[in-house]
């Protein structure tokens, strides 16, 4: 198997061969530098209309998640030409990464088209390096079709858990004095620590949240008459939220011409590796809590693989 995908490399290779030439001398990654964000608008908007019910699914999670501003202060990571944009709620602000300048006229573009969002900052940067964010600055993290073409995913999810937001987890211990009022902590609820994991999936560190009852004292301010024990208060920590195309099955068809198309693809695609297995790198994350569903690629006509989508818990 191995010798057909070398022979069956070599002749796309030959097909492409002005192109690899022209990668090799350095003329090529300027060029596609330019024209990747006028491709990607064209095929950002087909995916919307094709994935829209998902992606309206998946952020829509991100409501509720406002930090002590009151806003969700919220890092697209590979924003390309601000696609997502639409399916984010209201009370965003929105702080664009992305390696290629071209795609900021495009992002301005679609922050005017999207007033219900409050357009922070676009950062220059690679995903592996963000130092112009300070750590825990961020309750959400999104991205979408990037890990494929980063240099290294591991140093991306590194960067993604430091920027995102830390658990909120105040051991408190309460004498006994009968106490009518608690100080309001936003999305802050009381819980009691469990050790227990979650199933389907499902990756948790985090403590179970306690009663409906209690719970629903604490967001009215009152609590009941308390006697020397502990009580943490917890807030989730920062969500991120992903949705990556990734490798057909090893020994399939489909991996196979992922593998024959991968050299040639990777420069048409802006460094897309087609045979990225990036659940791997998701699972081994630092993440106390992980949730992935694999989908369909949406276009069958791509090599572009199957697809996951879902989103992970600092």
């Amino acid at each position: 198997m191995d010798a057909l995908v070398r022979l069956l490399q070599l002749l796309v290779l030959l097909l492409t061969l002005p192109l690899h030439i022209m990668a090799l001398l350095g003329f090529w990654e300027p060029l596609c530098k330019s024209y990747f964000p006028y491709l990607m608008a064209v095929l950002a908007a087909k995916t919307n209309r094709k994935m829209e019910g998902k992606k309206r699914e998946l952020f829509s999670q991100i409501k509720g998640l406002a930090g002590a501003s009151g806003k969700v202060a919220l890092l697209e990571l590979g924003c390309g030409t601000g696609a997502n944009f639409q399916f984010y709620p209201s009370g965003c602000r929105i702080t664009c990464l992305d390696p290629n300048p071209n795609f900021e006229k495009f992002l301005t573009k679609s922050m005017a088209e999207n007033r219900h969002l409050e357009y922070e900052r676009f950062v220059v940067a690679f995903g592996e390096d963000m130092k112009q964010l300070a750590d825990g600055s961020m309750d959400v993290v999104v991205c979408t079709l990037v890990l494929c073409s980063v240099q290294s995913p591991r140093k991306v999810l590194q960067e993604v858990h430091r920027v995102l937001r830390p658990v909120l987890r105040l051991p408190i211990c309460l004498p006994s004095v009968t106490l009518s009022f608690w100080p309001p902590f936003e999305n802050v609820s009381p819980v009691v620590p469990t050790q227990s994991r979650e199933a389907r999936h499902t990756r948790s560190g985090r403590a179970a949240g306690a009663g409906a009852q209690e719970a629903s004292r604490s967001r009215t301010g009152l609590l009941p008459e308390l006697e020397d024990q502990h009580l943490p208060l917890h807030r989730e920590g920062g969500l991120f939220f992903f949705w990556e195309h990734v490798a057909e099955p090893r020994g399939s068809w489909a991996f196979l011409w992922q593998q024959v198309a991968e050299p040639t693809w990777k420069h048409i695609g802006d460094g897309c590796r087609l045979t990225r297995e990036t659940w791997k790198d998701l699972e081994s994350a630092q993440f106390s809590e992980l949730q992935m569903e694999r989908q369909p690629p949406p276009f069958k006509w791509l090599p572009v693989g199957p697809h996951i989508m879902g989103k992970a818990v600092k």
